[in-house]
C-alpha cells in the first residue's frame, strides 16, 4: 500500500472519528453530539474496555482505539512462544479487528502529545503525513513500558573495543514485545550456520530474565550444534521477585539445566559491536553473540516531555480509581501509571497481573463517567499481594508458587498455558471454541494431607495430562482459611 493510501485511510478513519452519530435506538442522540473516548495504546487494560464496555454505554460515545501497533502482545505467552511451545500468533490480539468487532473505530497511528488542559492529543499517522490533532471527551492511556536502558560503549567506560568478527552480536531488548519474538528467530537462523558454542546472556533476573533463560536455552539447544545460556542478576537470590522458596527453586532449575549464573552483580556496560559486558564492581567480561536485556521497566520519554501530566519519576500518577491526578476525565492504567504515595514506593511492580486486574476498574470508571453517576459510584483498584504465580521452565513443565508453597511439573505449565490461552480467547476474533470450561471449579473435599500430597505431584494424579485437581485444591486454599493453613503446615513439617 502507498504512504498516499495510507494516509488516506488514516484521514478517513479521523473524519468518522470525528462525525456525530444518531441512532434510532436513542433519540437523545438526535439532539445532542455524543461525547469522544479515545483510549491511547493497546495493553492488557484497554483491550478489556473494547471488548466489555457496555452497548448502552457505547451508544453515547464515539469510542477510538490508538495504537503505534496492529497487534497487542500478550506478556504471559511470551516465554511459551520463545520457547518454542505454542505458536507465535498465539501470544497475539489483533487490534483492528478487535475493534472493529465491538464498535470502536482503529487508528493507526503514534500518539506523541497530550494537553489535558484542551483535552486534546496530537499524533503522526503511521502510513505518513503531518502531525494531526483530535479534540477528546475522556481520554485514557495504556501506552506500557520500555526498557530500562544499560551503557553503552564510550571512551570512559573501561573497556577496550574489540574487533568485529563475522557474526554481528545481537542485542534484544525484552519490549516492545513484539520485537523481542522476532529478534530471536533471526538471531537463531543466523546462530546456524555457527560451527562455534554461541554464547547467549539474559540480563536481569527479574520473572521475565528467568522465564526468558529457560525458555532460550530450551529452545537453541535443540536448534544449534552448540550453545550456552549465562543469566547476569543484581540480585543474590530471587527472593524478591518469588519469594525465598520459589526463588530457591528457580535457581536450582537454572543450575539444573547447565543455565551459568552471575548473581550479585549488574552489567555496567555493553559493547554492542564486540559482543562484550563489562559487569560492575570489576566483575569479569562476558562474551555474548546474543544478549538479551530483560533490567527491568522504564517510562516512556514522551510523557515527560510532551505532556500535561503529573508524573512520578516518569510515570503517570493515577489514583485508585485510575483518574490521572488533577484531571476529571483522564485515566491511565497498566504499566505506564503511578499510584505515587497511595501504596510503597516500589508497588504495585510492573507485570501484566496488575494491568489484567485494572481492567475492570477501568472499565467499570469509564461507564460511571459516561453515564453521569455520582463519583461514589467509582470502583477502587487494590492491587493485591500476594497471587498464584507461574513461571514456564521452557521444557513443558512450570514452577509454581502462593501461600508460600512451591510446586513444580509439567501439570503446573498445563495449568499456565490454559490460563493465558483462556485469557487471549477473551479477544479472539472468533474463538477458539476447544477453550471450554474444562470443570476448573469443581470443589475439593480431599484432606489438607491430600491436598498438599496433590500440589506437590509432578504429574496429575488421575490422567497425567491435566491440571484440573491440583487447581481444585488452590481454589479451596482460596476460599477456606482453616483448611490452608492445615495444607501449609503440612507442608513445612515435611521439608
Amino acid at each position: 500500500m502507498s504512504g498516499c493510501k495510507k494516509f488516506s485511510h488514516t484521514a478517513l478513519v479521523l473524519k468518522k472519528a470525528l462525525r456525530f452519530r444518531a441512532t434510532s435506538r436513542d433519540q437523545s442522540a438526535m439532539t445532542k453530539p455524543q461525547r469522544l473516548l479515545v483510549l491511547v495504546g493497546g495493553g492488557h487494560a484497554h483491550i478489556q474496555v473494547v471488548a466489555s464496555l457496555p452497548q448502552a454505554v457505547k451508544r453515547e460515545l464515539r469510542c477510538v482505539l490508538i495504537s503505534d501497533s496492529h497487534s497487542a502482545a500478550y506478556s504471559g505467552l511470551v516465554p511459551a512462544v520463545v520457547a518454542g511451545l505454542t505458536p507465535e500468533k498465539n501470544a497475539y490480539v489483533e487490534l483492528p479487528v478487535l475493534a472493529k468487532h465491538h464498535d470502536f473505530l482503529f487508528l493507526h497511528a503514534r500518539v506523541t502529545n497530550v494537553d489535558s488542559q484542551s483535552r486534546t492529543i496530537r499524533f503522526l499517522p503511521n502510513g505518513g503525513g503531518a502531525e494531526r490533532t483530535l479534540r477528546y471527551d475522556i481520554l485514557s492511556l495504556d501506552v506500557g513500558s520500555t526498557t530500562a536502558g544499560i551503557p553503552t560503549l564510550s571512551r570512559n567506560t573501561g573497556l577496550r573495543p574489540r574487533p568485529v568478527t563475522d557474526f554481528k552480536p545481537f542485542v534484544i531488548y525484552t519490549r516492545p514485545i513484539s520485537d523481542l519474538m522476532g529478534s530471536v528467530s533471526e538471531f537463531e537462523a543466523a546462530a546456524k550456520s555457527r560451527v562455534s558454542t554461541s554464547r547467549v546472556v539474559v540480563a536481569g533476573g527479574g520473572p521475565a530474565g528467568i522465564e526468558l533463560a529457560l525458555a532460550l536455552d530450551a529452545r537453541l539447544k535443540r536448534s544449534l550444534r552448540e550453545c550456552e545460556v549465562t543469566l547476569v542478576s543484581r540480585n543474590e537470590s530471587f527472593a524478591d521477585s518469588f519469594g525465598r522458596a520459589a526463588g530457591n527453586a528457580a535457581i536450582a532449575e537454572l543450575k539444573r539445566r547447565g543455565v551459568r549464573l552471575l548473581l550479585g552483580v549488574g552489567v555496567k556496560v555493553i559493547d554492542e559491536k564486540g559482543g562484550r559486558l563489562l559487569l560492575e564492581d570489576d566483575g569479569p567480561e562476558v562474551d555474548f553473540d546474543c544478549l538479551v536485556v530483560a533490567t527491568g521497566a522504564a517510562p516512556h520519554g514522551w510523557l515527560s516531555k510532551a505532556t500535561d501530566l503529573p508524573l512520578h519519576h516518569g510515570w503517570v500518577v493515577v489514583g485508585t480509581d485510575l483518574r490521572v491526578k488533577g484531571t476529571t476525565n483522564v485515566f491511565a492504567a497498566g504499566d505506564c501509571v503511578s499510584f505515587g504515595a497511595t501504596f510503597r514506593e516500589d508497588f504495585p511492580p510492573k507485570a501484566g497481573v496488575y494491568a489484567v486486574r485494572e481492567g475492570p476498574v477501568l472499565c467499570h470508571n469509564i461507564s460511571t463517567m459516561v453515564e453521569g453517576r455520582e463519583p461514589h459510584a467509582m470502583k477502587h483498584f487494590k492491587p493485591q499481594k500476594s497471587f498464584l504465580s507461574l513461571l514456564s521452565t521452557g521444557d513443558g513443565r512450570g514452577i509454581g508458587s502462593k501461600y508460600g508453597l512451591v510446586f513444580t511439573g509439567t501439570w503446573v505449565y498445563r495449568l499456565k498455558n490454559y490460563i493465558d490461552e483462556a485469557w487471549q480467547d477473551k479477544f479472539r476474533v472468533p474463538k477458539n471454541s476447544e477453550l471450554s470450561d474444562r470443570g476448573v471449579d469443581e470443589e475439593f473435599d480431599g484432606t489438607a494431607a491430600e491436598g498438599a500430597a496433590i500440589l506437590h505431584a509432578a504429574e496429575d494424579v488421575l490422567t497425567g495430562d491435566s491440571f484440573e485437581l491440583q487447581l481444585s485444591v488452590l481454589k479451596r486454599m482460596d476460599r477456606d482459611e482453616g483448611f490452608r493453613e492445615k495444607l501449609v503446615s503440612v507442608k513445612i513439617q515435611d521439608t
